[in-house]
């Protein structure tokens, strides 16, 4: 496919920068998005265990051990903070995984149609320097080739 499509030299310094905008843009979705999901998810999970330590350490009193997805377990963690500490962390680890997952096929999605558009401005602009040609032979012979690299590109 990279030999089919057109290099960045050969495009216009208006695409280049395009493409590269549209490049950024995808990267600061990515990482802004993940940071969203990674701070909503902590304090989500975080709260209980938050409750038990102020509880535990400076209140001293004793409390039940929470957690925030109440996963159902086949032992008991509430007189072993340990067996809480462990739970916890794989709760918190299993909530982010799902988290991401889902993140996932959004980011897919955004990905694809920023593709996409670029694509589309690129097939324009070479539409456009095609149909400025003032050679009907040579317009004629130019789009064919640029119909058949796209559409070799669509396969």
């Amino acid at each position: 496919m990279e030999k089919e499509w057109r290099i960045d030299e050969s495009l216009s310094p208006k695409l280049i920068t395009m493409k590269r905008k549209f490049v950024r843009q995808t990267v600061l979705y990515n990482k802004i998005s993940c940071l969203s999901v990674t701070i909503a998810c902590s304090i989500y999970l975080l709260n209980p265990l938050v409750m038990v330590f102020v509880n535990k350490i400076f209140l001293h009193r004793d409390v039940p051990y929470t957690v925030a997805l109440g996963l159902s377990t086949p032992f008991n963690y509430d007189d072993n903070f340990f067996i809480y500490i462990t739970l916890f962390i794989v709760e918190f680890r299993l909530a982010l995984i799902v988290a991401y997952e889902l993140q996932c096929s959004q980011y897919f999605i955004t990905i694809s149609l920023n593709y996409l558009t670029i694509l589309f401005l690129i097939i324009k602009e070479e539409f456009k320097d095609i149909l400025s040609l003032t050679d009907d032979l040579v317009r004629e012979e130019k789009l064919k080739e640029t119909i058949t690299r796209h559409s070799k590109l669509l396969e």
